[in-house]
């Protein structure tokens, strides 16, 4: 569970912790180790797919957990610009939009130069 979680997700860990930690947590952890994919990648595959669906808070958080697992902010971009081929301007524009504020906070605390 994220220290601070997204606002829409509050609810769901604020009533649901325990469920999370004992259930879902470890489901998704089980599902992602199965795949054979480093943390890394696995992150960057799942904010292209949830760029995709459109949910703001899903990328925004994976965003966060793909920076934590070692992606640079260029990886991240890239994985939403791929999704452009499948859903379109709106998908790859919203999801670069919806990650930019994390991306841009994340370099400025990094104290790394944004990349274009």
């Amino acid at each position: 569970m994220p220290s601070e979680p997204e606002p829409q997700l509050k609810a769901l860990f604020d009533h649901y912790g325990a469920f999370w930690e004992s259930t879902a947590a470890p489901f998704f952890d089980s599902l992602y180790s199965t795949a054979g994919l480093d943390k890394k990648t696995q992150e960057l595959v799942v904010v292209a797919l949830l760029t995709l669906r459109g949910w703001e808070t899903g990328v925004r958080t994976h965003v966060r957990l793909a920076l934590d697992a070692g992606a640079t902010a260029q990886e991240i971009r890239g994985a939403i610009l791929i999704t452009l081929g499948v859903g379109g301007v709106t998908a790859a524009a919203s999801g670069l939009a919806f990650a930019e504020p994390i991306l841009v906070e994340w370099t400025k605390e990094a104290g790394t130069p944004r990349r274009g």
